[in-house]
């Protein structure tokens, strides 16, 4: 909550952020302190319950535009869908890939994956597709020590030396460029509008902060 709005103001955009009640339902309230009828741009950030109630208020509102609701993908999952039917009609901002998209060469393998193994239901879950990206990265840094040359400190290393291109991932990777996050390795985000029925619309490749 903190960190959005810290980095929209140093890219020069002025923010009004809004906090409630984890157990608030009713949205509305918040939504319009925020000034959200009349802003340029709304971002709504919460759980995935949260998810389905700020959905719900914006529609209350008539704030419909998907170019207008910006959001990181936490509501990109089963829990959202159970309650509203299907994932919030917004736009997206995302440091991996999405479901489907046809520009990134390694979606077709995981979609592959998900219908061999009967989970196209729980397949466009962002963090799904982040944990396939994840095991097959540490299976190619284990194939290229060798059986027997698998250490912790041998898989350590090759981790720490890897630049990318990370597979459902950012093109390029560089741990420890930013002092005060070292955790930090990727600092690339794409955008895309969500159009419904797992319908993804890629609107804006790899971008990285200003002056980064």
């Amino acid at each position: 909550a903190k960190a959005i709005p810290k980095g929209l103001e140093a890219a020069g955009v002025q923010v009004k952020p809004v906090g409630y009640s984890s157990g608030q339902t009713d949205l509305i309230g918040p939504l319009t302190s925020a000034g959200a009828q009349t802003a340029d741009m709304v971002i709504p950030y919460s759980s995935a319950s949260g998810c389905v109630n700020l959905a719900k208020g914006l529609k209350q509102l008539g704030i419909t535009d998907s170019k207008k609701i910006v959001s990181a993908p936490l509501c990109l999952n089963g829990q959202v869908i159970a309650g509203l039917g299907d994932f919030p009609i917004w736009t997206f901002a995302i440091a991996s890939s999405l479901f489907g998209d046809p520009t990134d060469p390694g979606m077709p393998a995981y979609m592959a994956v998900t219908q061999k193994y009967g989970t196209p239901d729980t397949a466009p879950d962002p963090w799904n597709i982040v944990s396939f990206s994840q095991v097959v990265t540490i299976v190619k840094f284990l194939n290229e020590l060798g059986y027997d040359k698998i250490t912790p400190q041998a898989v350590l290393a090759k981790a720490k030396a890897f630049k990318g291109p990370l597979a459902l991932g950012a093109p390029s990777l560089q741990c420890g460029k930013y002092g005060d996050a070292p955790a930090v390795c990727n600092d690339q985000v794409q955008f895309f509008n969500y159009a419904g029925q797992n319908k993804f619309t890629k609107v804006a490749g790899w971008l990285r902060p200003p002056g980064a």
